[in-house]
């Protein structure tokens, strides 16, 4: 859902050449170039959120006056609520965009005195974020409006790299039947230590079993941390801590993504990237029994 915590003054003009003549002869206005897309974001910091209660909905905005949504634009952002370090999604918002950000509060400031006009603006989205809950339960825009895919492709694009096979028909198409399958079960705040035990136990269990029963490596299984992840590596189940820098966190991310064939996690902002996977990908969610018992509270 979009809102906006500027209050702009409004002026009438009931013919363009009244409006034309205010801006040339009276305002003299500073001109922001290129196209301007507005939004607000209440956890910049979390990035799950920040994609898709965000980003997403004000990219689904520009798919809506097709074709901008394949060009480069700038971000005015409002942010309200603590937002925290919130250094990785304004990082991961400006390589998506092409142009950089506005801070919104800043150019509040700035506009005392001095007016600011934009070449191209675009704002509004309703509620087509994550947290709008649809009948279908699914991303909103997701198929109506290939959200979902135009959103992927251009995240990959904007990074540097080529998105995986499209697969239309069904999830084997240009599937090479030589590699492994990649499962992956990324960490989830709500895994308990008991959890992790056990899936350590089973990602040795199934690793073991895959390399003594079967002729060819069928699957693999790795566990892993996004705040460390790396590309995936077929001889260690457990991938080593490698803590990254904002400005190559992302594109590390995908790089592990589109390789992905099995996405193992639990809920909530875990869940989000799952958008990212290739077609035909299984998307898996643990659930948070454990976690959920542990920090029950009930009323008598």
């Amino acid at each position: 859902m979009v809102s906006s915590l500027l209050t702009p003054s409004r002026r009438r003009f009931y013919i363009y050449k009244d409006l034309e003549e205010f801006v040339q002869k009276y305002v003299q206005p500073i001109v922001i170039p290129k196209l301007t897309v507005h939004f607000d974001q209440i956890w910049l910091m979390n990035i799950g959120h920040a994609l898709f209660d965000g980003l997403y909905p004000a990219y689904l905005a520009l798919i809506r006056f097709s074709p901008r949504h394949l060009q480069s634009f700038r971000i005015l952002l409002s942010t309200s609520g603590y937002n925290g370090n919130d250094s990785f999604s304004r990082e991961v918002y400006n390589r998506f965009a092409g142009l950089d950000t506005l801070n919104a509060s800043i150019l509040e400031e700035m506009s005392i005195g001095q007016w600011f006009a934009f070449e191209e603006f675009i704002m509004g989205s309703g509620d087509m974020c994550q947290r709008c809950l649809q009948p279908n339960l699914q991303l909103p825009g997701g198929i109506e409006l290939n959200g979902s895919q135009l959103f992927r492709e251009r995240m990959y694009k904007q990074h540097g790299l080529m998105s995986r096979t499209l697969r239309q028909k069904h999830s084997a198409v240009r599937r090479n039947s030589n590699r492994s399958l990649h499962a992956v079960i990324v960490d989830n705040k709500r895994f308990t230590s008991r959890d992790r035990v056990e899936m350590s136990a089973a990602i040795h269990e199934i690793n073991t079993y895959r390399n003594t029963n079967t002729s060819w490596p069928a699957i693999h299984v790795s566990y892993i941390s996004y705040s460390e992840a790396s590309p995936i590596n077929d001889d260690t189940p457990i991938i080593e801590p490698k803590f990254l820098d904002d400005n190559i966190k992302m594109k590390q991310h995908l790089k592990l993504l589109q390789n992905i064939d099995i996405h193992i996690t639990g809920p909530g902002t875990g869940q989000m990237y799952q958008t990212f996977l290739a077609d035909g990908s299984v998307n898996i969610n643990l659930g948070g029994l454990h976690y959920i018992k542990r920090n029950a509270t009930f009323d008598k």
